[in-house]
Parts: C-alpha cells; sequence; structure tokens
C-alpha cells in the first residue's frame, strides 16, 4: 500500500489542482485508487478510504474544502490542510472545493468509505440492495454525509416515498426535460383572437370583399349633403378588422404572461 496518493480534482474553469491523503494507520490496504473504467462500472468514486481510520490531507495553497461535510476536520492552522475521520460511516461522499476567502464553489470531489466488516462490492452492496427492496427510507438519512445509489425501475410501483421522490427528481433532471421547457418558452404555443373595430372609411388602406359588403349593408350610416355625388350610394363609414390578441403559453414563476395586443 502506497503511504500516501495524489489524486487531481478538476475545477470548473477546467483547471486542476491536487489532493494528497496519507493515512494515518500503518495497517496494510486502507487507502486506494481505482482505474477510472472501474469505477464507472461499479459506480464508485476512484479514490477509496476504508471506515473506522483516519487520514490527513493537503489540498493545494489557496484551496480549502468546505465545512458542511461532518467527515473533515479542517486545519485551525492552514485551511488546505486537515483530517478525514469517516468513522462508520460506509458509501459515497461528496466535498466541494472552494478559494481560500471564498463561498462560491469552485469544484467538486467524490470520496468513496469502504466497508471493513464485509466485502464491499460482493457482501456490503448486496445487503444493502436486499434491505432497499424492503426501506429504502432508512437508508437514505437527510444526515448522512454518505451518498448511496440505487436505480429507479419504472415498470414496477413505487413501495416508498424517497423511489417516488427519485422518479420525478430523474425526469426534472433530464437534459431532455430542460431542453423541453426551453423550446416551450422559446417557441410558445400560440392562438389569435380578431376583434372588430369602426374606423373611417378613409384611412382604410386594403379593402377586401367582406368590407366591401359592409359599405354596401352597414347599418350605422352617416348622412352625406345632399350635393354628395356618392350620396345613397356609399356608407361614410365601414367597420373592418383592426386589432389581434396573442396569447402566448409561457409558464412563469408567477403564473401566465398576460397577453399583447398588436395592431395590424
Amino acid at each position: 500500500m502506497p503511504d500516501h496518493i495524489v489524486f487531481p480534482i478538476s475545477l470548473a474553469d477546467k483547471s486542476e489542482i491536487e489532493l494528497k491523503v496519507f493515512p494515518e494507520s500503518k495497517i496494510q490496504q486502507t487507502l486506494f485508487r481505482i482505474p477510472r473504467e472501474e469505477a464507472i462500472e461499479e459506480n464508485e468514486a476512484e479514490l477509496q478510504i476504508v471506515e473506522g481510520f483516519t487520514y490527513e490531507y493537503l489540498l493545494t495553497e489557496g484551496y480549502c474544502f468546505a465545512d458542511s461535510n461532518k467527515l473533515l476536520i479542517p486545519s485551525k492552522i492552514n485551511s488546505n490542510l486537515g483530517r478525514i475521520v469517516p468513522n462508520t460511516f460506509v458509501g459515497r461522499t461528496k466535498l466541494t472545493v472552494l478559494k481560500v476567502g471564498e463561498e462560491k464553489p469552485v469544484g467538486e470531489f467524490y470520496l468513496e468509505i469502504r466497508s471493513i466488516k464485509t466485502s464491499y462490492r460482493n457482501d456490503y452492496r448486496t445487503m444493502l440492495k436486499d434491505i432497499s427492496d424492503y426501506c429504502i427510507d432508512l437508508i437514505f438519512q437527510s444526515e448522512s454525509p454518505v451518498i448511496q445509489s440505487f436505480t429507479v425501475d419504472h415498470e414496477v410501483d413505487s413501495r416508498s416515498l424517497y423511489q417516488k421522490f427519485s422518479f420525478l427528481k430523474s425526469i426534472l433532471d433530464s437534459d431532455e426535460f430542460h431542453e423541453a421547457v426551453a423550446r416551450i418558452t422559446s417557441s410558445p404555443v400560440t392562438g389569435w383572437m380578431f376583434n372588430e373595430a369602426t374606423r373611417d372609411i378613409r384611412n382604410a388602406k386594403r379593402l377586401g370583399t367582406k368590407s366591401l359588403r359592409q359599405l354596401v349593408g352597414a347599418s350605422r350610416r352617416v348622412h352625406l349633403p345632399q350635393s354628395h355625388p356618392l350620396r345613397g350610394h356609399l356608407d361614410r363609414h365601414t367597420r373592418k378588422q383592426v386589432y389581434k390578441v396573442r396569447f402566448a403559453v409561457v409558464p412563469t414563476f408567477g403564473g401566465y404572461n398576460q397577453a399583447k395586443n398588436k395592431r395590424l
């Protein structure tokens, strides 16, 4: 077993920093790093430690971990170093990386905590799977600093509140859902409503068949002077569609956007 492991952490700005982890115990096989392909296949973190043991860590100068994780005890002298104390927690935990003196996260790092009592993959994770079939809510304790991974079975009825929550979360967090919402907001379903208003015939720009029928058969007429050449033939006013209202179905946090009027 190596006396320490140097692990690169990728930040949000595409840069990298180093994390050095040192086991405090002299017992062998308490600090591991598995290949990335194996970690993806087993749904585990690459860097792994063992429950019940303690470790020291050292981050690149100028960076530190957030204090929200219960497994970390930062040094009171230098914030970029400290101790990892997993106690009896087993599973995967997320460590948030910050710049010293700032509160905005700049990266994150996952650490796997193995069980010391049994074979982690063959026995412990199989035991968790069997337990989850009956009491998954107990495994996902909100105060636990580690994360357990489960797959939602869409073909069976939900047997717990957390399974229902996981089902909704898997949909709401998917790229397809975000793309669908973006498509709705950028190209909403629209409907048109026309409103008729009376306007002076001298302001009419285009006369259609309907407008010509209105000229002949309109009921509200204004009398023309006796000397006017069109007296008895045309009404002075006509009815023409001049407004249309567009209703855009655009969801907002406060309800729906109001319809906008647009003059023809």
